[in-house]
């Protein structure tokens, strides 16, 4: 019991170490926005932006917390809203749409690695609904109303790059925190197989795939195999585990 409880920790540690990051890098992005913003003088989003950046340095302290849930669906609708925004202001010219496409990739990803919801997560399905009601809305709407700023056609390339790269980036980052996760979670599985959680000693397991290496090795050698027997082992083992 208390060796779960350690375990149960340790888990939890990492995935509030895991989220803090992740949080680094959203406070990051934000930071990046304010500044673009700020520069092409689209004072709403400017204004937007800062309330997001006060969001995520609150959230830190959810990251530190056992409510992670609340961390990750608060920030899927923070996306949502910011980008919706985003995109009123300078138009779907701009791509800031795409970003909620990376918002579905990053709530099924911190459901699989953080969450850890073995039966389907409504909520997660949910989210995703909207944000491709949301797209579906703002593609159809394009071309109905005139963006609130107006900026020089280049400007508009240079932003709609800019925001390629940066939803292209989280993907990416999003499947190798995926893949990353899946790998160690295998590694885990694979050692609580063959050692023993009492004594953390190779079990039989582990002697068989030994075995089976050294059989299937390009160069052969020879090898001894010792058997050892204890007397009466058995009554120890029923008196003490």
């Amino acid at each position: 019991g208390s060796e779960m409880c350690i375990r149960d920790s340790d888990s939890t540690a990492k995935e509030q170490s895991f989220l803090f990051n992740v949080n680094k890098i959203f406070l990051v992005i934000h930071l990046l926005m304010l500044f673009m913003f700020s520069s092409l003088g689209v004072d709403l989003m400017a204004g937007v932006s800062l309330i997001s950046i006060c969001f995520y340095f609150l959230a830190f302290s959810l990251t530190k917390s056992e409510k992670l849930s609340i961390y990750v669906y608060s920030v899927a609708v923070e996306i949502l809203l910011y980008m919706i925004l985003a995109v009123v202001c300078l138009g779907i010219q701009c791509n800031f749409q795409l970003f909620l496409i990376d918002a579905m990739f990053f709530l099924f990803s911190m459901d699989y690695v953080v969450l850890r919801k073995k039966k389907k997560n409504h909520v997660a399905i949910l989210l995703c609904c909207v944000y491709a009601i949301a797209l579906i809305i703002l593609y159809m709407l394009d071309g109905f109303y005139a963006p609130l700023y107006k900026l020089d056609s280049v400007v508009i390339k240079s932003i709609s790059i800019a925001m390629i790269s940066g939803a292209v980036f989280l993907i990416i980052t999003c499947m190798m925190c995926l893949l990353h996760f899946m790998s160690s979670e295998e590694g885990a599985m694979e050692k609580q197989a063959q050692f023993d959680a009492l004594t953390e000693l190779p079990n039989r397991f582990y002697m068989m795939a030994k075995l089976k290496n050294l059989f299937e090795a390009e160069k052969q050698g020879e090898y001894f195999l010792a058997m050892i027997d204890i007397d009466d082992f058995k009554k120890i083992n029923d008196s003490f585990g």
